[in-house]
């Protein structure tokens, strides 16, 4: 093992490589959350966030019916006393419920869902059915009647004008159908797609919706011309909502996780062409949420997504359409899908979202406010009465009611900080407003697994001074705060606009790793440095030697070329490694040798800052030697935290000295002559032998075993003499350090 160290002229550590290049050493760092996006990733419940970076607390919002035996509430309705009705599946069925929560009846249908649902000014519902398409009417008092059959399979929507007549959304032909009585109806008007997914009528009667699988907004007028208002990029249009001006509200989603579940629609070649495109756009996505605003002031807010695969499968938009038919984008997210649309008692716009049971607000000025998070809860449906908002859910379909005052008391929940290395944690400080009769406090927890469980700290007791209390929380790599913001006056909230967590990482050793050395004669100097134009500059990756595993010594060694180049010097050693501090710390190296047979490192330099080093051997007597490699952080880290780590390399020969040729013996008989002698070496294999005669051409001669492996080789020359004479024999013999000796004979024959 040690002739192969010897040879390869290399050594080499144990290996590792850290590549933390984002810290900026140890220093005190700040957490700090004062925008929509930051407090977006968090989790709110009861609490809102709204565009300008403040956290409020949100309409209070309660569960008030879970229907056990049905999965979905596809839509929903409120009466004129403030009931409402739901439209749910599988197994279609219709349900009214009372605000309290209190089942007033239940009507099951002979379908597979009930998929849109409306109601007259005389708190008679209409409920469609898929895939029959059919339409029940149903009393006040819950009885029913199939009202009229479309030659369709799917009603996805309904709406009445002001003279009772209803209309019905239908697949698969886009037809828009219009019954004037029980039985009574025709097709009034057909869309140039396959479904008409969402309906809404206005006070003249113009009726406005969206289809699927095209992705169109459209207004048919009271005579059956339908008008295209927009060609969404994306397939459906999910749902349209006119608010209070008479503007138009659509939220267009990519896919519809839900409407799988059901019959899938039948595919158009527009639809195909949308699909391709929009793959193409999932790969720019990058998984966040913008809020834009066209011509009247465009901005944007990044929202980061949590789950990469869900937002490359669902996307949605909500669109604003004036009475211009000016069109303005107003939210497209990757996080959840928009699904409904109602407008509060102030004229804000409400939409709720699928997967992550989210409801967006949007004023008028066109800002809005991430309302709450409904945990674990798709939400599909809302409805709105006297101030009161009624939100349904998909994937257990249950029923909340939100008021028009405050909860007592709601939290909020940050992401969670990985402070990259254990840390130990400083203050906490926040700045916000407290009204009368309100007031805001944090709590913090930290552990060391990138979720919380149950190994992390409990959460601490409430922090009352809002400009810096000390955290209690123990020293971990993860952080997480909630806020809970309270109140006693149901009218009033606080809000946060800010919180900032200090925090000292705590220091880690630096890490050396990757030591190499070269071979003998290569010395590394900085670019820029006398030298450049030596004819004997070579470059490293043709003569570094590398000790691999498979035994190739001329494999590249790869560096930073912009560093330091190299070239040749007698003698010259040179040693190139990897360092890396995981604080970001500044490190300084100092460089030792000890010779086999000593005790104690010598010094070779302190306090260097590159990472390449040219040791000129020549001031040190051959032998077996180690290298030593310190890093230390002590350059920009307080003394009494400042860490040290080192690297040792294997025992490497330094061989100075060419071999010795002993004193040649002559035999000449009749024309020839026998030249015995040997080659020896302290530390390097004898590499190769030549000779020369009267300073003619070298020529190579070969060891008596045949092969130049050892410290000492045995060599016999065999000369034909062809003529009187005195003769000279040079030898030359090389080390495998490629050191030179020569020695001569001279005879007569």
């Amino acid at each position: 093992m040690r002739n192969k160290l010897l040879i390869a002229g290399t050594a080499f550590g144990i290996l590792f490589v850290f590549q933390l290049n984002l810290l900026e050493g140890v220093s005190s760092k700040n957490w700090k959350e004062d925008k929509f996006a930051d407090f977006a990733k968090g989790k709110p419940s009861q609490t809102e966030i709204k565009s300008d970076g403040k956290i409020y607390m949100a309409p209070a919002m309660k569960s008030i019916y879970k229907i056990q035996d049905r999965q979905y509430i596809w839509s929903s309705v409120v009466d004129s006393t403030g009931n409402i009705v739901v439209a749910t599946g599988p197994k279609a069925a219709i349900y009214k419920i009372s605000p309290a929560g209190k089942e007033i009846w239940k009507l099951a249908l002979e379908s597979l869902e009930a998929t849109a649902i409306t109601i007259d000014k005389n708190d008679n519902v209409y409920a469609g059915v898929s895939p029959d398409g059919k339409i029940y009417r149903i009393s006040p008092s819950g009885k029913s009647e199939e009202y009229f059959k479309t030659d369709q399979k799917y009603i996805w929507a309904l709406c009445i004008d002001s003279s009772g007549n209803l209309y019905a959304g239908t697949g698969l032909k886009g037809q828009l159908y219009k019954i004037t009585s029980r039985n009574e109806g025709s097709v009034f008007a057909k869309l140039p797609d396959t479904h008409i997914t969402s309906l809404a009528i206005n006070s003249k009667d113009e009726i406005f919706g969206g289809t699927d699988s095209n992705g169109y907004i459209f207004k048919v007028d009271k005579g059956g011309k339908v008008f295209i208002l927009y060609d969404a990029p994306e397939k459906e249009i999910k749902s349209v909502f006119l608010d209070r001006q008479g503007d138009l509200y659509a939220a267009a989603i990519q896919k519809n996780f839900l409407m799988d579940k059901t019959p899938a629609p039948v595919k158009s070649e527009k639809k195909d062409q949308k699909q391709s495109s929009d793959k193409e756009d999932d790969s720019e996505d990058g998984g966040t949420v913008a809020v834009s605003v066209s011509a009247s002031g465009a901005w944007t807010t990044p929202l980061a997504d949590d789950n990469k695969e869900m937002s490359k499968a669902y996307r949605s938009k909500l669109y604003k359409i004036d009475k211009d038919n000016r069109i303005t984008e107003l939210i497209s997210t990757t996080i959840t899908t928009l699904f409904d649309i109602t407008e509060s008692p102030d004229g804000n716009i409400y939409i709720c979202g699928g997967e992550k049971g989210r409801i967006y607000s949007v004023s008028d000025k066109e800002r809005y406010s991430l309302m709450l998070e409904v945990e674990n809860k798709h939400l599909t449906s809302m409805s709105s009465y006297k101030g009161k908002i009624y939100i349904c859910s998909g994937n257990e379909a249950e029923i909340y009611l939100m008021e028009d005052s405050y909860p007592e008391q709601a939290v909020f929940f940050s992401e969670i900080c990985d402070t990259d290395n254990v840390s130990k944690f400083g203050t906490v400080k926040w700045t916000g407003a407290t009204p009368q009769d309100t007031a805001i406090r944090l709590y913090t927890r930290s552990g060391n697994t990138e979720n919380p469980d149950d190994t992390w700290s409990n959460w601490s007791a409430p922090y009352l001074v809002s400009e810096g209390s000390r955290i209690e929380s123990p020293s971990a790599r993860f952080i997480q705060w909630k806020s809970i913001l309270m109140t006693s006056n149901r009218k009033n909230t606080p809000y946060l606009d800010s919180v900032t967590v200090s925090y000292l990482p705590l220091n880690d050793s630096p890490v050396i790793s990757d030591l190499k050395i070269s071979i003998k004669g290569i010395a590394v100097k900085e670019r820029g440095e006398a030298g450049d134009s030596d004819p004997r500059l070579v470059e490293l990756e043709k003569f570094i030697s590398q000790n691999n595993s498979d035994g190739d010594k001329n494999k590249p060694f790869t560096r930073n070329n912009a560093t330091s180049k190299d070239f040749y010097q007698e003698g010259a050693l040179s040693f190139l490694w990897k360092a890396e501090d995981p604080n970001g710390d500044d490190i300084a190296f100092s460089i030792y040798y000890k010779g086999e047979t000593e005790s104690e490192w010598k010094l070779l330099i302190k306090d260097y800052e590159k990472n390449f080093y040219t040791w000129d051997t020549k001031t040190v007597p051959d032998g077996f030697y180690r290298i030593k490699i310190t890093a230390s952080d002590a350059v920009d880290t307080p003394d009494d935290i400042a860490l040290e780590t080192q690297f040792v390399s294997e025992i490497i020969a330094i061989d100075n000295s060419g071999p010795a040729i002993s004193k040649p013996l002559v035999e000449v008989k009749s024309s020839s002559a026998k030249i015995s002698f040997n080659i020896k070496d302290n530390l390097s294999a004898i590499a190769k032998c030549k000779y020369s005669i009267n300073g003619g051409k070298w020529k190579t001669i070969f060891p008596d075993d045949s092969i130049s492996d050892t410290l000492k080789e045995d060599y016999t020359l065999n000369l034909k003499l062809e003529k009187k004479g005195e003769y000279t024999v040079t030898f030359q013999a090389f080390d495998a350090e490629n050191n030179l000796s020569t020695g001569s004979v001279t005879f007569t024959y």
